[in-house]
């Protein structure tokens, strides 16, 4: 059994300095940079330009053979309906239109139909 997290790196369309951070999300995923994050933290990459990180580990080698087998999805049905609601309160906190709590009890509020 193997646990996974979808990350991704986006670009805002606001962003002050376009080349800036395409730059920076280039230099985080390539090969040599990825397999250095993934291994310090533990992952399996999902990059197959990777290739194999833990080759001779007798755990996460043996477990890395097997992540093509891994599917990615909702735990729960409503999952991605509550992200889309998490989200806008996350970047509201983020930009200062709103103090944490706020935005905790307004995502709370808004995500309480979609978790019956």
């Amino acid at each position: 059994m193997a646990y996974g997290t979808v990350g991704s790196l986006s670009m805002p369309r606001s962003a002050e300095d376009k080349e800036a951070a395409g730059a920076w999300i280039e230099f985080v995923t390539d090969a040599e940079n990825a397999a250095e994050y993934d291994t310090a933290a533990s992952f399996f990459s999902t990059k197959e330009s990777v290739g194999a990180l833990y080759e001779g580990d007798p755990i996460f080698g043996e477990s890395e053979k097997y992540t093509e087998f891994a599917t990615v999805g909702p735990l729960v049905e409503s999952a991605r309906e509550v992200m889309g609601v998490l989200g806008p309160e996350i970047q509201s906190v983020l930009i200062g239109d709103k103090e944490p709590r706020q935005a905790l009890d307004d995502a709370a509020e808004a995500a309480q139909p979609l978790l019956r």
